[in-house]
């Protein structure tokens, strides 16, 4: 149920790409970029989190040499050390599973498009 309202959601947005446009092709453009631009935001949290593991790799690695064969210890430190420095472990995960929710809904509205053709053809004879 959830899914054909993002199948209709992005069938919609899709329409108003190709009204705007004219052409298949650069309405797929025109939807791409528009979806860039509505996920940018998270693009550059996910970004800026990446940075910050670079940046705290150097301590996690001497918590490692500190701790060595001690894994319980070793994470309680690690997660002391992410939370100090606000790092979230699994921020880099949300853009891909947006991007394979939005995925999954273009293709559910391309098929329901091909499902229920807007495209009166009845003026086509069958020879």
């Amino acid at each position: 149920m959830l899914m054909n309202y993002l199948y209709s959601f992005l069938d919609w947005v899709m329409n108003r790409c190709y009204e705007f446009c004219g052409s298949y092709g650069f309405a797929i453009i025109l939807f791409t970029l528009l979806s860039k631009i509505v996920l940018l935001p998270i693009s550059l949290w996910t970004y800026m989190n990446s940075i910050t593991m670079i940046k705290i790799q150097p301590d996690i690695n001497f918590l490692k040499v500190k701790y060595y064969g001690l894994k319980d210890t070793i994470a309680e430190e690690q997660a002391k050390l992410f939370k100090e420095k606000k790092y979230h472990p699994l921020t880099s995960t949300i853009l891909p599973i947006i991007q394979l929710v939005i995925f999954i809904g273009v293709v559910g509205a391309d098929r329901a498009g091909i499902d229920n053709p807007v495209i009166d053809m009845s003026f086509v004879t069958v020879d």
